[in-house]
């Protein structure tokens, strides 16, 4: 192998070909960056185990943090992906509605199965792993090591035939994913400008065509089929909410305000808000910054347009 040659991470070659340098940066940019690689195991970085972080809760349950170190790995994966939507362990109702008027039965249910099998052994008798254990293990391998759905599928079936009859391992790739999809958000789509002039949301809705640029919001359907769905050139996928919900449900709520009672220093920015671009965006907007739990987003761009 020449040693000049690197692992091009490219969508095509996901890193199983060497390239030049001047290659793997043509591939980049032609054929996109593979997906899911964020430890670049294959460029020199130590491998790191995948954590998850102990923010995301939601919001109509409270989760007692003292018990929450006495919960075992798989609960806490449970609890820290989802929340904990249903009580089994630890855990006491604050509210069957959160501020969204969404009742824990109408966003909970989905998850129910997801909790209880955290709970439930991989197969009879195994005392230290569970099927979520398992299934999150197999996940995060094949991400790291960008094996392909037949790969996985091969895999899973060789341990299944080295488990007990009655284990619980989902024999596919496609059987895996209906089981964690289910710790998944909701996600509100909106279609956009191709161009990134507007978003065809509330009153322009079901624009056909762009305010500014009178480019067609939905592309042509081919064929004789009128009652097919039809499909926007750009689609938008808005995560923000039910997440910004969780953040101050968890442990971190108090963090989320901290920009009003941290002290301050004359001279020294220790936060934005010491920035005069946050005290001027204040007075700007009053009603806005007199309620500290107001949340500021901020698009970073980092040399790319969003939309193309």
């Amino acid at each position: 192998m020449d040693k000049e040659k690197i692992h091009c991470p490219c969508s095509k070659c996901k890193n199983g070909k060497y390239k030049s340098t001047e290659d793997v940066t043509y591939h980049r940019l032609r054929k996109g960056f593979v997906e899911n690689y964020y430890n670049w195991t294959s460029h020199g970085e130590p491998e790191y185990e995948l954590f998850v972080s102990e923010n995301n809760l939601p919001s109509e349950i409270t989760l007692h943090w003292n018990s929450y170190e006495q919960l075992n790995w798989d609960e806490r994966v449970v609890f820290d992906v989802v929340g904990p939507i249903c009580p089994p362990v630890h855990v006491s109702h604050q509210s069957n509605e959160n501020k969204t008027g969404m009742s824990s039965n109408d966003r909970g249910g989905s998850f129910l199965d997801v909790v209880n099998d955290a709970d439930q052994p991989l197969y009879s008798g195994s005392e230290n792993y569970s099927q979520l254990f398992a299934v999150a293990r197999l996940v995060n391998i094949k991400s790291e090591y960008n094996l392909s759905q037949s790969c996985y599928d091969e895999i899973s079936q060789l341990i299944g035939e080295l488990l007990p009859r009655d284990h619980k391992l989902p024999k596919d790739y496609y059987n895996t994913k209906k089981l964690i999809r289910e710790l998944g958000l909701p996600v509100e789509k909106i279609d956009a400008c191709k161009a990134g002039y507007m978003l065809f949301w509330k009153d322009d809705k079901h624009l056909e065509f762009c305010k500014f640029c009178r480019h067609a919001t939905y592309k042509p359907v081919k064929g004789q089929k009128p009652r097919r769905k039809r499909s926007a050139y750009t689609t938008l996928r808005y995560l923000i909410t039910l997440r910004l919900q969780r953040l101050y449900a968890s442990n971190t709520a108090e963090h989320m305000s901290w920009h009003t009672t941290h002290e301050t220093e004359n001279g020294v920015m220790c936060h934005p808000s010491d920035a005069e671009a946050w005290k001027y965006f204040d007075e700007t907007h009053p009603d806005f910054a007199t309620e500290a739990h107001n949340v500021r987003l901020g698009l970073c761009a980092d040399g790319f347009a969003p939309h193309g």
